[in-house]
């Protein structure tokens, strides 16, 4: 049979995350994996905050993709609910950031993991929201699974309700995209 040459990057791999989904398994083991080293790659640093300085962070990827095609594209994430750090908050200082919205899981970890986490972006000099996603949904990713078709109009709503932490002043909750886009249909299978 014919080969071809694939290109190879010499680049180190800075961090991986993968997901357990055998369903036995994930009874007796966490269903998240990533490598044991600190992250330290900050996702989207080129779009990370909007005209009015305003970034939101997220716990997980999926949730950062989520807000993404809901048109809220100034979004970055952590791994996990401590994967937010140092160079996050460089980031969010370059980009001229001044409020960020920590969009954590609405569970016992991420609430957890969010209050660390405002303390340290106030101490960074930056205005901090919480953004609370209903209980009963736990994630920005489920509540955008949820909502369907409406999810940016339902995006958009929750991160206008953000709730002040602390920091400087709070200030009217940052414009969100006027029209939000046009969601793709799901997938018809066959």
């Amino acid at each position: 049979g014919a080969s071809s040459t694939v290109p190879c990057v010499a680049r180190a791999l800075a961090q991986c995350y993968g997901r357990m989904v055998n369903e036995i398994a994930r009874e007796t083991q966490s269903r998240h994996r990533h490598l044991s080293r600190p992250s330290v790659v900050v996702w989207n640093r080129a779009g990370l905050v909007n005209a009015d300085g305003a970034a939101l962070v997220g716990e997980a990827a999926c949730d950062a993709f989520s807000l993404g095609v809901a048109g809220l594209r100034h979004v970055t994430f952590g791994l996990g609910g401590n994967g937010v750090g140092e160079p996050h908050f460089a980031a969010l200082k370059a980009a001229g950031a001044r409020d960020v919205f920590v969009a954590f899981d609405n569970d016992d970890p991420g609430n957890k993991a969010a209050e660390p986490l405002s303390r340290c972006l106030m101490a960074e000099g930056f205005a901090v929201y919480r953004v609370r996603v209903p209980a009963i949904l736990k994630d920005i990713n489920a509540l955008a699974v949820d909502a369907g078709a409406e999810a940016p109009a339902v995006l958009a709503d929750l991160i206008r309700a953000a709730e002040w932490v602390g920091g400087s002043r709070p200030v009217p909750v940052p414009a969100l995209p006027s029209s939000p886009p046009e969601m793709p249909a799901p997938a018809q299978i066959a």
